[in-house]
């Protein structure tokens, strides 16, 4: 499990708070908002720009109160962001500023098919069935679009994007289904006559999400993942987990005992936890030039055997990017 899970149900609530202050104590609030701060590196920053723009945008009754959450959402952003720029050893948050810039995203909106096409359905899937309903109360609409835009500029290989049931989900997905229960919310109060109107939205949004896609084949895969993904791997995990984890358990002090302590290798990801230990370690395919040993997966395609594995955001190069490797490491004979 994924600790990014806790800041989901932990965010929600904290808005909820924000939205209708009768529904506990403030004390509690302030509470909720803390734990929310110290789940993750990055969980600061969501919660406390979402407290923040809200607060902003929507007049509180108490003005205390509306200074208290405006600093609180300061202290807690710049607190996240000073984990990040000035504790944190980590090379992915080196040029995290340049990375969410209008300019980076718009290259590889241009340069990347794959990283267009899935930022067209990110946004396919959530803006029908969780923003638009959110309109009726603006101000969390707001909040809720831009807690979207680190998932829609930044690039994880796809999975940020389209692999809803992964942890890259976690900080946007409670600020946007916030929004849109204000939105509900707000609707009832305000249109008490047309009560019925919002199941139908949503029942509407549902039938959307299901009929939209760039191809029949997305619809198709669309259907069949969230099926074995909702449905099915839950209940495949617990029953048949024990089994297999003992098979890769097995397999990897196999492997691991087949290489050296002490050399350099380059090896695909999934063998890194069996393999990172007394050895100078690359993510392959980098190090293959220096590397004693590489290890990863092999296929074979079209009659030939196929060195694959490595990491790509050019989708449709994959078979060439992995038979120039191949032809690569056949000359360098390990």
């Amino acid at each position: 499990m994924y600790i990014d899970r806790i800041f989901m149900p932990l965010a929600f609530i904290c808005l909820m708070w924000l939205y209708n202050n009768k529904l506990f104590s403030e004390r509690l609030f302030y509470i909720l908002v803390i734990l929310c701060v110290i789940i993750t590196d990055r969980s600061g920053i969501y919660i406390g720009s979402a407290l923040l723009f809200y607060t902003l945008f929507k007049h509180l009754k108490s003005l205390n109160q509306r200074k208290a959450i405006l600093l609180l959402g300061v202290t807690s952003a710049v607190f996240s962001y000073s984990i990040i720029k000035l504790y944190l050893d980590n090379p992915d948050y080196a040029d995290v500023g340049s990375r969410f810039s209008l300019g980076s995203f718009l290259t590889s909106w241009n340069t990347y098919p794959d990283f267009r096409e899935k930022s067209l359905i990110f946004l396919v899937i959530n803006i029908p069935l969780f923003s638009l309903i959110s309109l009726w109360c603006w101000p969390a609409a707001l909040v809720g679009y831009g807690s979207m835009i680190p998932n829609l500029f930044g690039s994880m290989g796809g999975g940020e994007k389209t692999s809803f049931l992964m942890h890259y989900h976690s900080f946007y997905f409670p600020i946007l289904a916030w929004a849109m229960a204000c939105g509900v919310i707000s609707f009832y109060q305000r249109n008490k006559k047309t009560k019925l109107l919002v199941p139908a939205l949503l029942v509407l949004s549902i039938i959307q999400i299901n009929r939209d896609s760039t191809s029949p084949e997305l619809y198709e895969a669309k259907r069949e993942n969230l099926k074995n993904a909702a449905l099915f791997a839950p209940l495949k995990y617990f029953l048949l987990n024990e089994t297999h984890k003992e098979f890769v358990v097995e397999a990897r002090k196999q492997i691991a005992a087949n290489v050296p302590e002490g050399s350099i290798i380059s090896v695909a990801e999934p063998l890194f936890p069996a393999l990172y230990e007394n050895r100078q370690i690359h993510l392959y395919p980098m190090g293959i030039d220096d590397a004693d040993i590489v290890v990863t997966r092999v296929e074979k395609i079209d009659g030939s055997f196929i060195y694959t594995g490595a990491p790509t955001f050019v989708s449709d190069k994959v078979d060439l990017y992995n038979r120039g490797l191949t032809e690569r490491l056949s000359k360098k004979q390990l």
